[in-house]
Formats: structure tokens, C-alpha cells, sequence
């Protein structure tokens, strides 16, 4: 008998087709384990409900119903959600993959690379208090606009608005 320790109250238990095991709790979100048999690591998602339900339709979208809120619906198993995540938790002005990095841009001047599961705030050289709305890297140059200016750094996030306000 393996017995497994979980941060709060269990309020749903449910096996997939594939041997998977979706364990929903009370106000600590759902953990999901690829295979039963090796309950070694978990995705854990919707960290801030409490997910009263689950199931994996025939397309292998994912289902779930929390106390909260309403349903959830995710397309994958492996969707990963950002909102719980500090900073990360705000409207987003941007999403963009550029030099094979995911960058999101939130609320004021916020701007976070996103690799490999982790997420790193990148400090940009601004005064200004605008959101992000693109981001090109150009001959080992970033450059970073907002809706009434253009930011061009190196390679390292360093320099400063190049243009002002733009017609």
C-alpha cells in the first residue's frame, strides 16, 4: 500500500483510458498524473480552485468543474495554466515567439521570457508606463514596441524609447 499525501481535502478522483489518475481538491487545484503506476510527478493546474470534477472526452479534451467557478475546458492534458503565477495574472498585451522564446507582456512595462517551463521577468531601461504590443530580435537587436512608441536594446535588454509619440 503507497499512501500519498496532498496539501488540502480530495474532492474527485478520476482514472483516464490511459492509465492517468486526475485528482481534484479543495481550493489547491487539480494534479494530474500520466501513469498511475508512477505517481512520482504531477502537472498541477487551476491551483487556486476547487475542482469538483473531471473528465477526458473521446478527443482528449480535458473537462472540469470547479466550486468557484464555472467549467473548464482545456484541449490537451498537457495545457499549462499561467494565471495563479504572480505578475502573470493580469490582462496580457502580448504573446510572441522571437529568437525561439515565448514572451508575454502584462499591465505596465511587465514584459516575461517564458523557456522550458520557466519564467523570467526582463528589466528593460524605461521610464515610460505603456504596455508591450510587439517584439522582433533583429541583427542582435530587441526591439519592442508599444502603441506610441518603439524601444530598440541589444542583445541584453539594454537601451532606451528611440521614437516618441508615433501618427
Amino acid at each position: 500500500v503507497n499512501v500519498y499525501d496532498f496539501p488540502t481535502k480530495i474532492l474527485n478522483l478520476y482514472g483516464d483510458t490511459k492509465n492517468g489518475l486526475w485528482v481534484g481538491l479543495f481550493q489547491k487545484g487539480l494534479y494530474y498524473y500520466k501513469d498511475i503506476t508512477n505517481m512520482g510527478s504531477a502537472i498541477h493546474s487551476l491551483r487556486e480552485y476547487s475542482v469538483s470534477g473531471t473528465l477526458v472526452d473521446r478527443e482528449g479534451g480535458v473537462w472540469c468543474s470547479t466550486l468557484d467557478k464555472n467549467i473548464f475546458y482545456a484541449a490537451t492534458a498537457n495545457s499549462v495554466s499561467y494565471s495563479g503565477i504572480p505578475r502573470l495574472d493580469k490582462r496580457a498585451t502580448l504573446l510572441k515567439t522571437a529568437d525561439k522564446k515565448i514572451f508575454v507582456s502584462t499591465a505596465h512595462n511587465n514584459l516575461f521570457e517564458i523557456r522550458n517551463g520557466n519564467i523570467r521577468s526582463v528589466d528593460l531601461e524605461n521610464e515610460h508606463n505603456q504596455d508591450y504590443t510587439d517584439i522582433l530580435f533583429f541583427k542582435n537587436k530587441w526591439y519592442l514596441s508599444t502603441k506610441s512608441a518603439t524601444q530598440v536594446t541589444d542583445a541584453r535588454f539594454k537601451g532606451k524609447f528611440v521614437r516618441g509619440k508615433t501618427t
